[in-house]
């Protein structure tokens, strides 16, 4: 018989990979183009990630706002682009 110190930890490791694998904003899509949303239902506002300077790391904010938009129920994220390529506001809709 197996050691079940051992299956445990392997079955641990396993669950811990696959929820690394999946995050919570799994088909959720983020536009600019406000076209892309105006046949949809707006969900509600989404906060922008900012760091304590006030930035945005765009590759956080990305993932924040469809895990965000996914908890709304939404499946589109309308993001605002500044002219320096700032993401300035989201929101989240549901697109049928």
């Amino acid at each position: 018989m197996k050691n079940p110190y051992v299956v445990f930890a392997a079955v641990a490791w396993a669950a811990i990979l696959t929820g690394c694998a999946t995050p919570g904003g799994d088909g959720v899509r983020v536009t600019r183009n406000p076209a892309d949303v105006a046949n949809c239902s707006m969900l509600g506002h989404i906060d922008v990630p900012r760091n304590a300077y006030g930035d945005v790391n765009k590759d956080v904010a990305d993932r924040q706002f469809r895990s965000r938009t996914r908890d709304l129920g939404g499946n589109t994220t309308l993001v605002s682009i500044a002219p320096l390529g700032a993401i300035t506001d989201a929101t989240a809709y549901s697109c049928q």
